[in-house]
């Protein structure tokens, strides 16, 4: 077999990708992965120093770990370990400081009452359809039941506005119809240890270690069906940083090919000179029409933790917002007047290595940290301000508004990092969302994205190919296992009727 030639072509060296390209090593198959990024993982992203815990800056727990989820076993076999969640008390601040106890728990009980009701109204509707917003913030909501203040009010909001972080959208954009349509895993939650990116680099490990090829900073330019003699991968080198080999353009063929593209990649494409022969006008139209959510982290470190302790173990603080503009509308000057227009969800990190919201027997790094999730709709604009301009603006926040351990003034932080997740050239978004109100699409977009073309010789492979699991790791596993398994039937059938001919 000449050396550019293959069984199969996969690419993206994401969860997807590599699940796949591992299933397929491991049938007998000669595998090459393709990936744009100088490492593997896609959105798998951990960051770590000998000086502070390893923190996912991309996906973060193994959701529903004690419920069946595909992923606990994925890491169980690679021989990684996983703390599993302990819930933790959550901290509401409002404009003026912390809501007192009874009040927040009243807003806590109010908001899991009308969640629970909208899940029971969105499996009722059938035609008619509004955004969740409408229908969560009238005013016979559960959410507003027995506050006496817009004050009040405006913290329910507030709270409920939470939601933004996992959807990627804001409640004004998403459908309730289709809200909780899908059947993810959930329930308890676990990290791996080490981070998500020890997952996909044992992922990656054990592909080459079965005779995988990886090659790293190449973008595919095109993907292209030559009949009878399979696909042709066309790419050039990418420029990913100082570090990078640059590499001449290359072409590869295999007799099939697995595409794990994220989805915002696919929908910057010019696809009808990417794909040759072009794409089904209902692909392209599934492709273009399904929404790529917004979500960015700050890690912010310390040289030792400040904030409020106490018996119960504070997990988070949930920062309400403090400008009455309009996030949709306001033109902030700084990285601080925009945060200050949303609600912020922060997560504790003490100096033991993992989230505390997990239990973990890591030791070594001494200092502490914070996690802010930058909700929609603010990423894109937050992605503009420089990395000093956040770390301060983000320093700014949590030290004002988060109370005090007493234990002396606040230290200044001794470092900061964050994500670009929309404007990264190599995603172009976060995870697809759930079905937004009024865009034409549909569940079953998800379903059309995963479909196999092309006789079945080209596959999809990814997170927004999974109905029931799209936005998750679990998303991305089973697609990867779906495409790994079938590309390696379609394979032995086309080796069985190869011998049968020659025989």
């Amino acid at each position: 077999m000449a050396s550019n030639a293959f069984d199969s072509i996969i690419i993206g060296a994401g969860f997807s990708g590599l699940v796949a390209a591992r299933k397929l090593a491991q049938s007998g198959f000669n595998v090459l992965v393709i990936e744009a990024r100088d490492r593997t993982g896609g959105r798998a992203s951990t960051y770590s120093t000998a000086e502070c815990p390893p923190v996912d800056l991309g996906c973060s727990w193994i959701h529903g770990y004690a419920e069946g989820t595909p992923v606990r076993a994925l890491v169980e076999e690679l021989g990684i370990t996983a703390a599993i969640n302990k819930p933790k008390r959550s901290i509401l601040l409002g404009p003026s400081g912390p809501v007192p106890q009874a009040l927040s728990v009243k807003l806590f009980a109010n908001f899991q009452r009308a969640t629970q009701v909208m899940k029971q109204v969105a499996s009722s509707l059938s035609y008619e359809d509004q955004p969740i917003s409408k229908h969560l913030f009238d005013a016979s909501s559960d959410l507003f039941k027995g506050l006496e203040s817009d004050e009040e009010r405006n913290l329910a909001i507030g709270l409920a506005r939470t939601m933004q972080v996992g959807m990627g959208i804001t409640l004004e954009e998403a459908s309730l119809k289709w809200h909780s349509y899908e059947d993810n895993y959930a329930g308890t939650d676990a990290a791996p240890k080490g981070g998500y990116e020890s997952v996909t680099n044992a992922l990656r490990d054990d592909l080459v270690r079965l005779g995988g090829l990886i090659r790293l900073s190449e973008t595919v330019d095109s993907i292209r069906l030559d009949t009878p003699s399979g696909i042709t991968v066309t790419t050039t080198p990418s420029i990913t940083g100082s570090s990078s080999e640059i590499k001449n353009a290359a072409t590869y063929t295999a007799s099939t090919c697995l595409s794990t593209l994220p989805l915002g990649i696919l929908q910057s494409l010019d696809l009808s000179k990417f794909f040759n022969p072009p794409l089904s006008v209902r692909l392209s139209a599934s492709i273009n029409r399904t929404k790529v959510g917004m979500l960015d982290k700050v890690y912010i470190r310390y040289p030792t933790s400040w904030w409020i302790q106490d018996s119960e173990e504070i997990g988070s603080f949930i920062l309400l917002p403090t400008s009455t503009s309009d996030s949709s509308t306001v033109n902030p000057t700084t990285a601080k007047e925009l945060l200050d227009t949303v609600t912020l969800v922060i997560n504790t990190l003490p100096p033991t290595g993992a989230p505390s919201s997990a239990s973990s027997e890591q030791a070594g790094p001494t200092q502490a940290g914070l996690v802010m999730y930058i909700p929609a709709p603010i990423s894109s604009a937050f992605e503009s301000f420089s990395q000093s301009e956040i770390k301060d603006a983000v320093h700014s926040i949590l030290s004002t508004r988060i109370p005090h351990d007493g234990s002396g003034p606040v230290p200044l932080p001794v470092g900061s990092v964050h994500t670009t997740w929309t404007t990264d050239k190599f995603s172009f978004g976060a995870t697809s969302t759930p079905t937004p109100y009024n865009t034409g699409q549909t569940p079953l977009d998800l379903n059309e994205l995963g479909k196999p073309i092309w006789g079945g010789q080209l596959g999809f492979a990814g997170e927004h190919t999974d109905l029931n699991h799209r936005g998750s790791v679990a998303g991305a596993v089973i697609s990867g296992q779906r495409e790994g398994s079938r590309i390696a039937g379609f394979l032995a059938r086309e080796q069985a009727r190869k011998d049968q001919i020659r025989s």
